[in-house]
């Protein structure tokens, strides 16, 4: 279910990205809020987790210890890097809370889960890197 607010900075999401064209992600995936839209309150630029290694570690954040990605019936952390070359500004009809799935028994509820704040500096700092701004 799409939220209805623009979430904060370092807020970790689901954004469903079908719709768009292969090489760009085409599936579901959890991303970073980066910043608010200045003046679209329905539009936040966001970048992408993954759980795979990245090609470049340069423009790459591995998340030390955490968050989780959270995967159906799973809760426990998972070596998460976040995919600082890949910028997206995404409507928050995209976006929808994350929900811990631990159990098929218990109905699932969304969980709020944030990056640091120095991880959310670097990952700044990294987006920055690899759109050629510093």
């Amino acid at each position: 279910m799409a939220i209805k607010f623009q979430p904060a900075p370092g807020t970790i999401l689901n954004c469903d990205f079908h719709g768009f064209i292969v090489p760009e992600i085409v599936k579901t995936r959890q991303v970073v809020v980066l910043w608010k839209h200045k003046s679209n309150a329905r539009l936040v630029y966001v970048v992408p987790l993954s759980t795979t290694a990245p090609h470049d570690p340069s423009l790459a954040l591995e998340l030390a210890g955490g968050p989780p990605i959270l995967r159906q019936g799973q809760d426990q952390a998972t070596r998460t890097w976040v995919k600082c070359d890949m910028v997206y500004t995404v409507s928050t009809e995209r976006l929808s809370m994350p929900v811990n799935r631990a159990s098929r028994r218990t109905a699932s509820a969304p969980i709020n889960i944030n990056i640091s704040t120095p991880d959310l500096m670097a990952v700044r700092k990294l987006v920055a890197m690899a759109l050629r701004l510093v």
